[in-house]
């Protein structure tokens, strides 16, 4: 019996539903849309299923795409990488893994790659037989268009946060099929997991529709930042000199605002604790980033410190003291750190290199507000709190843009744009739940 005619038991010892439900709907349809809740297995599902096809099929691309290369490394490339090390079936079939371009070559001929496209005309070169979407709503319906037309098998899968361009233009084909999963779908989900879930059902009607049931979500009011609950995320909270301090920057023109965190190393935990412990904002009059860096030292003249926050300040501008200066290079100079303690892509390839999307920024602040054990910022941080109460959809732009102002004016958002910075960075666990990219 050769590949080919083995059963997916013999790649996987653990398949949940989403997985059969390709498996027994390949023949009848070209197009899958796999909308789920968080943690129903669909994005390992299908990797676990285009794993066993490039292994069976011969001389084939498949082609797995997302919003950009840093969210593909955290999902879909993690997941398989796990499903590989977890089959050993399916480890053997693979001949070459060319981690450059985020590839691999199976014994069939058949390769899977990973790629991103930053805008339609990006995604008219090369033909596939297999694409595969993941997070569908964080990719632009011009690029679907795109790839679908060079593509003969189509797999979407995404939260359905809220009706977007699947709903309106993929939805209702002959050839498509919708498969709607949640929790119950997966057997292998972990009593931890489950019971943050389950807490959505009393806390959070919404997230428990979406993220819990699997349900097409409706936005029913304009706040962006529906998890935020001043008494429960302000209070008092300690600087403690022998932990490091983690500092997010935002650098614009009116306001020049950071704040100033100290968390736990795990995130999900119960012990779990992330404090916003102080900010730093000033006016365009009052200093430049040796002045930033000046508050910040007489803040914390002892403490390790870490610097993450507006990937814009890696670019190089006219007007710097050297020519390969930045904005980064200069408030590093300033606080007189190492290229360690700069958490930002320009210094890290690990890292992500560019701001995170308004809808990504979305979902992945309300999870950490609304799952995290001890998130607290303290009351003297009055700009942030602020920006939390009144952070609102942009309706001109529609989707999930946060309404942006002048740079100190009253929606500036400045030190907003801070935590959804140290947020994105630093509280992954709730990255995974519910993303929208």
């Amino acid at each position: 019996m050769n590949a080919q005619q083995q059963a997916p038991e013999v790649f996987y010892k653990d398949i949940a539903d989403v997985f059969w439900w390709l498996y027994w709907d390949k023949d009848k349809y070209n197009v899958f849309i796999e909308q789920g809740g968080t943690w129903s297995a669909k994005t390992y599902s299908i990797m676990q299923y285009l794993g066993m096809v490039a292994a069976t099929e011969k001389d084939e691309t498949i082609t797995v795409v997302g919003q950009d290369l840093p969210n593909l490394k955290r999902g879909a490339i993690r997941d398989f990488e796990t499903i590989i090390s977890s089959s050993p079936m399916l480890k053997r079939c693979i001949a070459a893994h060319n981690k450059s371009n985020n590839s691999y070559r199976f014994k069939t001929g058949t390769t899977i790659e990973f790629v991103s496209f930053a805008n339609a005309q990006d995604a008219q070169s090369g033909k596939r037989k297999y694409l595969f979407i993941n997070e569908a709503n964080g990719v632009g319906h011009e690029i679907y268009q795109e790839l679908a037309v060079r593509s003969e098998v189509i797999i979407l899968d995404y939260n359905a946060t809220a009706p977007f361009w699947v709903h309106d233009h993929v939805i209702g084909k002959p050839n498509a099929v919708r498969h709607v999963s949640n929790y119950t779908n997966n057997p292998y989900i972990k009593p931890s997991v489950l019971e943050t879930i389950l807490a959505y059902k009393e806390n959070d009607p919404y997230r428990w529709a979406v993220f819990g049931l699997g349900k097409t979500g409706i936005l029913k009011d304009d706040q962006w930042l529906h998890a935020y609950k001043e008494s429960r995320h302000v209070s008092k909270v300690s600087y403690n000199p022998k932990e490091p301090v983690l500092i997010s920057i935002d650098f614009n023109v009116g306001k020049f605002v950071a704040i100033a965190c100290q968390l736990s190393e795990v995130d999900s935990e119960k012990a779990s604790w992330f404090y916003v412990i102080k900010e730093f904002v000033m006016s365009e009059t009052a200093g430049n980033i040796d002045t930033m860096a000046q508050h910040i030292r007489e803040a914390f003249p002892t403490s390790l410190l870490f610097v993450t926050g507006d990937q814009t300040g890696s670019r190089r501008d006219v007007g710097y003291s050297k020519s390969n200066d930045t904005l980064l290079t200069l408030l590093q100079r300033s606080l007189n750190i190492g290229n360690k303690q700069m958490l930002f892509g320009a210094y890290n390839n690990r890292l992500p290199t560019a701001n995170p999307t308004f809808a990504n920024s979305w979902a992945h602040c309300n999870n950490t507000l609304s799952g995290h054990p001890n998130f607290r910022i303290d009351p003297s941080c009055k700009e942030l709190i602020n920006d939390c109460r009144i952070a609102v959809f942009d309706k001109k732009k529609g989707g999930f843009t946060l309404k942006k102002g002048a740079g100190d004016g009253v929606y500036a958002m400045n030190a907003f744009d801070c935590l959804r910075y140290i947020i994105n960075l630093k509280c992954p666990s709730y990255q995974k739940i519910g993303r929208v990219q």
